[in-house]
């Protein structure tokens, strides 16, 4: 390798990490704009939207104008999915409490685990699926659970990634502040379309989009 393909490569991979960071700073941005409760889930929306277009080199994205164009189109639904996808951690995590307490069986622990390992599985794609399909709020769980059961090895390579960066992040601070939301939403993405690119899962009323 030449010099000048080095330098190329070196500066593509600079650019790349800039708007990396950048996307990580209009998340948290338009996070706190939603009051958090409200603002994360369609903040994640858009960053998984803004990252799928970025995939073509050919076309040039206006990122904060696409980020703002996507939150605020979304944003009903999407706070909506957030909403439920919170509450199912939340109940997950009340029935572990009882679980504990009434020191419960081993087949309704084994049950218990079975189910949260299923949340995780679905919860990897959840908001690639919401982007890239135009589906009813409960058909976006039910695809990315058929994705996630479908293609396991893409999902578990994407739980191991997302929480072995968590975990980096907590070590390495300053990592966690520039890339801690848009660096796992871009492996996430990878990972999706190329799920996409290998086979079209069809669900009643799914309509791929670009």
């Amino acid at each position: 390798m030449n010099l000048r393909a080095l330098s190329h490569s070196f500066t593509a991979m600079c650019d790349w990490l800039m708007k990396l960071a950048y996307l990580n700073g209009l998340w948290l941005l338009f996070t706190v704009c939603g009051v958090l409760v409200f603002g994360w889930a369609p903040a994640t929306a858009a960053l998984h939207s803004v990252l799928r277009k970025l995939r073509d080199p050919t076309k040039e994205v206006a990122i904060f104008r696409e980020f703002a164009h996507v939150y605020k189109q979304n944003f009903f639904k999407a706070t909506g999915i957030g909403t439920m996808f919170v509450l199912g951690i939340g109940a997950l995590l009340v029935s572990y409490v009882g679980l504990v307490t009434m020191a419960a069986p081993l087949l309704m622990r084994f049950m218990f685990l079975s189910v949260a390992c299923f949340y995780v599985i679905m919860s990897v794609f959840l908001f690639p699926v919401l982007i890239s399909s135009r589906c009813r709020t409960f058909s976006v769980f039910k695809l990315s659970f058929l994705y996630g059961v479908g293609h396991l090895h893409y999902a578990v390579i994407g739980i191991v990634f997302v929480f072995g960066f968590f975990f980096l992040s907590l070590t390495i601070p300053t990592v966690g502040i520039f890339f801690g939301i848009s660096l796992p939403a871009w492996f996430v993405c990878q990972l999706f379309v190329k799920m996409e690119e290998g086979e079209k899962v069809q669900v009643g009323g799914v309509r791929k989009v670009t």
